[in-house]
Parts: C-alpha cells; structure tokens; sequence
C-alpha cells in the first residue's frame, strides 16, 4: 500500500517502509492520503506521532520562524554600555558634591556684594590738646593730683651688702630696707598695709644656671602673714626717686642694683626674708623695722 508523505509530498510503499525514506518523517497511515476515506472518529489525539529520530528535520522546522536570541557579544555590548553610564553618573556627582560649597559662596558672596554698607555715626572727637613739653594731653579739666613716693629717712636700716645667699646661678645682697610714704602708696595699699623696700644687688656668678632656671624673688613671711612684692607696672603715673629692681638686666650685665617694694600688714616690725632656687636651696635672712 502506498502513502504520500504528509511533509514532502512524496508517495511510498508503507508496509515496507514506515518513514518517508525521502524526508525521515514518520506518517500514520490513516492521516496519510491513501485515497481511501478513514472513520471520522479517528482523530489526531487518539493517534499517537512519535517524533523521528534520525533524517532530515520536518519542514515544519524549516518554516518555523527564528526567534530572536542575544549573542554573547551583544551582551558583553549591553553590558559595557550600562557600566559606562553609571561611571559617568558617580563622576558627575562627585563633581557637584566638590563644586556646590564653592557655588554656594559665589551665590552668597554675591547677595552681600548687593547689600548697602551700614551707616556708621561719625565719632565724636575729644576737644582735648596735647602738650609736647609735658607729654600729656590737655582736656581742660583739674589735674589729678601728684602721686609721689620718698624715703622715710628715720626707718632705713643700713646693712652694707650683706650676702643672703647664691642661688640659681645668682648672689644676692642687701644693702638696706626701709618705709616709703607719700600720696603714691593710695593706688598701690589697701587697708592696714604699709609699703617697704629692700634694696639689693644681684651678681651673676653661673650663667648657665640662671639661663636655664631664672631668677627667683625674695619673698617675706611673717607667721602666717605675707609680704606681696608690688610690680613695677604699679608704679606708672607715681614720681619716685629710686631705681627699681629688675632682673632681667642680669641678662645683658653680671650686676644689678635696685629696690624691690612689698606691701605688709602696718603691724610688722620685723620679718623673715627668704631666697631660694628650684632646686630647693633655701636661704633666710630676720630683718627688724
């Protein structure tokens, strides 16, 4: 019994041959056009088609359209595309992140370029007139009272250079101690204090000590009470005639002479005077007023 191929068309003898020997298809001879008509109720999905093996490929394959499919190619293309759109997104956010602060001082630096200056009061200019001869300034006012200070000469004590003590790098000596009075004590006392002087001579006798440790002041001490030695800056505006005691003159000369002034309680009538260094040398001289 010969059949016709359901898929090339050509015809073949089926007993002897169940797939086309043309195209490889299987054919199930009731589908196949024998000429003869087949029962109705015998349908494709009661008849099984096993797939075939070996042959060429059914035209139906041939016809299939070809479903579009991504190369690896295309993808590394993809890829490549969207790697380089975000490295130009971190870029440019980088770039902002860095040019706002510099753009937002521009813009400000702008809006204040726009605003009017403030009007300042023009000051107000004292009438007062300076006098070169007597270096001051003349505001037409009464003058403040002269403050002076002077030795009282009853109370100075004469000690001739005794030696106190060598300490860091520095001898000292007193010549002589006294009371000073006169309207210059008011801005300098309070209350129950009066106002001494020692006058001293340092020497330098190790200038590396003194160098590296500096000098330290004398100070007084009375029981439990103390002397305050009162600054040089203390004296601006009082008339004196003395030179004080400075020892940072050691620095440019061996030798230095001078008074150092204390404000006591006005009940001392005598005291202990100590000098030392940092290393803990310690020397003490009893003074009686």
């Amino acid at each position: 019994m010969k059949i016709q191929c359901e898929t090339c068309g050509k015809r073949y003898e089926y007993p002897q041959d169940e797939f086309c020997p043309y195209c490889g298809c299987y054919n199930d001879p009731p589908r196949a056009k024998t000429g003869l008509r087949t029962s109705s109720a015998f349908t494709a999905a009661s008849a099984p088609r096993p797939q075939a093996s070996y042959g060429r490929p059914a035209s139906s394959a041939k016809t299939a359209k070809k479903q579009p499919a991504f190369s690896p190619s295309t993808q590394k293309k993809s890829a490549g595309k969207r790697t380089n759109l975000a490295g130009i997104i971190v870029v440019v956010v980088i770039v902002f992140c860095f040019a706002l602060p510099t753009l937002l001082g521009l813009i400000l630096q702008m809006v204040l370029s726009d605003q009017p200056e403030p009007a300042y009061p023009e000051p107000e200019y004292s009438a007062a007139v300076y006098n070169e001869e007597e270096g001051l300034w003349d505001t037409g006012e009464a003058p403040a009272p002269d403050w002076f200070l002077e030795t009282v000469p009853a109370s100075v004590i004469n000690f001739d250079g005794d030696e106190i003590g060598q300490a860091g790098g520095v001898a000292l000596y007193l010549n002589s101690c006294g009371l000073l009075e006169g309207s210059g004590t008011e801005p300098i006392l309070v209350e129950g204090e009066k106002l001494i002087f020692l006058d001293l001579t340092a020497e330098l006798y190790d200038d590396e000590t003194f160098q590296e440790y500096g000098f330290l002041l004398p100070y007084l001490l009375e029981g439990e009470d103390y002397g305050y030695w009162v600054e040089p800056s203390f004296l601006d505006g009082i008339q004196y005639d003395f030179v004080p005691f400075d020892p940072d003159t050691l620095l440019f000369q061996p030798t230095v002479t001078g008074k150092l002034l204390y404000a006591v309680p006005e009940d001392w009538e005598q005291f202990t005077l100590y000098y030392e260094d940092w290393e803990g040398n310690t020397f003490a001289k009893t003074i009686y007023l």
